[in-house]
């Protein structure tokens, strides 16, 4: 399925799905002269498509340091075409640095992060994959969670380095092709005013398998969890709006949904990611933090499943 700006006909794809399943992912999308977007399914059989707004940018051109700029969707890597990257999968365990700098919209200097819509093509095995800044070692976190035989898309907000690179990370056991698409960028410097991002490397902050974060046992179904972020994995303790966020669950016992909120809100219709029993599922979001600093999780299902949750960037207040 491709999102693209009202008129606009083509682009790249931003989610990728099977038949019989739900599938969710978080994208940013340019607004045509109208105020439109485009939808387009690109599959040989007929879906439903729901979409939720959960923020927007301002039109023009950024010029503040952390100001996000919405990038007209493109490809910047292709590592089945060799279009962006060397040609060739990338092999169990190895790890790809890639230059992102100059192509599909993200600046040849400037750009503090990119919003790319990175896809798993046809895994051979399940596992997961890391991306990160292109000047740093694996955080060991996991932005992308896939199962064999299925393409799995989703949103990572991931830093650049200063040489313009970033680096992919196949945490399987067998080879696999990596393709992305820009969508955003910010600009690099500290930033200073309300509403800026702030990047940060990967860090774990909750895992209820563990008891980090959470209690040390699966979410009942129907049940909620409150969630500390401010104070954790780099996001400061004050002056948070929203926290970006990769929230997965594990080892979910029936279909269903994760919902992932402001603490002390009602919980809202929109999913953050459907599950399906047995497969790890996730998806990267952006979710305003209260007062306190917390956001809540509800298991949306009939089943209980551990939720795991990585933060990665921050919003000020």
């Amino acid at each position: 399925m491709t999102a693209t700006p009202g008129g606009v006909i083509g682009g790249t794809a931003q989610l990728s799905f099977v038949a019989g399943r739900n599938s969710t992912t978080q994208v940013v999308v340019q607004l045509g002269s109208t105020g439109a977007i485009r939808l387009a399914d690109n599959s040989p059989r007929s879906m439903h498509m729901v979409v939720d707004v959960i923020g927007w940018y301002r039109a023009g051109t950024a010029t503040n340091t952390g100001a996000t700029q919405g990038d007209t969707s493109a490809r910047v890597f292709d590592t089945r075409t060799g279009a962006g990257t060397a040609k060739g999968a990338i092999p169990a365990g190895g790890t790809r640095v890639i230059s992102v700098r100059g192509r599909a919209g993200i600046p040849l200097n400037g750009a503090q992060t990119a919003a790319l819509s990175v896809t798993v093509a046809g895994p051979t095995g399940s596992g997961s994959l890391s991306v990160y800044r292109g000047d740093i070692g694996s955080p060991g976190s996991a932005d992308i969670n896939f199962p064999a035989g299925v393409s799995t898309t989703s949103t990572v907000i991931v830093p650049v380095a200063a040489n313009g690179t970033i680096r992919v990370t196949n945490n399987s056991s067998r080879p696999v092709h990596v393709l992305a698409d820009n969508n955003a960028h910010t600009l690099t410097g500290v930033p200073g005013q309300s509403s800026t991002l702030h990047s940060l490397t990967t860090k774990r902050i909750v895992d209820t398998r563990t008891g980090l974060g959470a209690p040390k046992r699966a979410v009942a179904p129907v049940a909620s969890i409150g969630v500390q972020v401010a104070g954790k994995g780099g996001v400061p303790t004050a002056g948070v709006k929203a926290v970006v966020v990769n929230v997965i669950a594990v080892g979910p016992t029936r279909t269903g949904q994760v919902m992932a909120y402001q603490y002390g809100t009602s919980r809202p219709s929109a999913p953050t990611l459907s599950t399906t029993a047995g497969v790890i599922t996730s998806n990267t979001v952006i979710v305003p933090v209260s007062a306190a600093g917390k956001i809540t999780l509800t298991n949306n299902s009939t089943g209980s499943t551990h939720l795991v949750v990585e933060v990665s960037g921050w919003i000020q207040g």
